[in-house]
């Protein structure tokens, strides 16, 4: 793969000024050109891959290695990405015990059901009015969610938009018999110059652009890395169906991985999922809502009583007083 060289000091300080003045705003330049050409390629294919999987089920074994309580999960994603709604049921057995965790977040509210049976009634962790947080904490725990087309809860498309990202180059490699792109790129963080990202995207660019692995971290080759690898077994409409995914850090001179968690994708089903999955009414629970509508008839009662309350004291006292 082809790799850029690096600037040389010149000799000669007026040297040195033409090159780091001029070629700076021709570097930008180059770069946001650069950018625009990609993008302007890769944005219909995501969109693509964004749809399809936008509105589906997966499931999955999960594996965890190096994890402090490593323990294999199944996990079952359901969500409708393009109204904001997410669902994630974990079940996990260990020593002839189940245990599941369920997280469901709507443009509404968010909850958290569990239950320690896999026939057994779940109970109500949490319910709340808000979303976001939830949203954000599945996909960063859960990246299946955007693996062919994001970085957890960031798609690609944002990532290289980024004002501090620069694209340093875009290779072409058939070697393994198939044709990936890699987009190399560096980041400098313009409040920090100390902070520097280093790291680059493989595509399957005959495959609806559908992202392949990455590499991301600190420019030093013996700092920490995050690696991911996504693969696809068959196609459904020109869009590779996601099969396995596996994420993992790298550290020092001899690469060390750790924090492995490997998603095996045993079902994935593109299409319409119904807004009742992501109900309480689909656990067997009573919904919060229709309980709350009757609250506030309550507070309503409540209050007319202790107006009328208010209103016979006052005659009485006046009564009193006039006798």
């Amino acid at each position: 793969m082809r790799r850029l060289s690096s600037w040389r000091i010149p000799v000669y300080w007026a040297a040195l000024i033409a090159v780091a003045i001029q070629p700076r705003s021709s570097r930008a330049d180059a770069n946001g050109a650069r950018k625009s050409e990609f993008l302007a390629k890769y944005r219909p294919f995501q969109e693509r891959l964004e749809k399809f999987y936008g509105t589906l089920q997966i499931e999955a074994t999960a594996r965890q290695e190096d994890f402090p309580s490593a323990v294999d999960a199944t996990h079952k994603l359901v969500f409708r990405a393009t109204d904001g709604r997410f669902r994630v049921d974990r079940v996990t057995d260990r020593d002839g015990h189940s245990d599941q965790l369920v997280r469901v977040a709507t443009p509404a509210r968010s909850f958290g059901l569990h239950s320690t049976s896999r026939q057994g009634a779940y109970a109500v962790e949490w319910i709340s009015a808000k979303s976001s947080e939830a949203i954000e904490n599945m996909r960063l725990t859960n990246p299946l969610i955007s693996a062919p087309y994001g970085i957890f809860e960031v798609t690609i498309a944002q990532f290289l938009e980024m004002p501090d990202l620069t694209i340093t180059s875009i290779d072409d490699d058939s070697a393994s018999g198939e044709l990936l792109t890699t987009v190399s790129y560096e980041r400098h963080s313009t409040d920090d110059k100390r902070m520097q990202q280093y790291g680059w995207l493989t595509f399957y660019p005959n495959r609806c652009w559908a992202f392949h692995k990455y590499s991301i971290g600190a420019k030093d080759p013996t700092g920490t890395r995050l690696r991911a690898v996504v693969d696809y077994n068959g196609e459904r409409d020109g869009i590779p169906l996601l099969s396995k995914a596996q994420y993992w850090y790298e550290s020092g001179a001899e690469r060390k991985r750790s924090l492995v968690q490997t998603f095996d994708v045993s079902r994935i089903a593109p299409g319409a999922v119904d807004e009742s999955e992501f109900t309480l009414s689909a656990f067997n629970l009573p919904e919060v809502g229709r309980q709350k509508s009757y609250f506030g008839w309550y507070v309503v009662i409540v209050i007319a009583i202790g107006i009328v309350l208010v209103l016979v004291s006052s005659l009485l006292k006046r009564r009193n007083q006039l006798q």
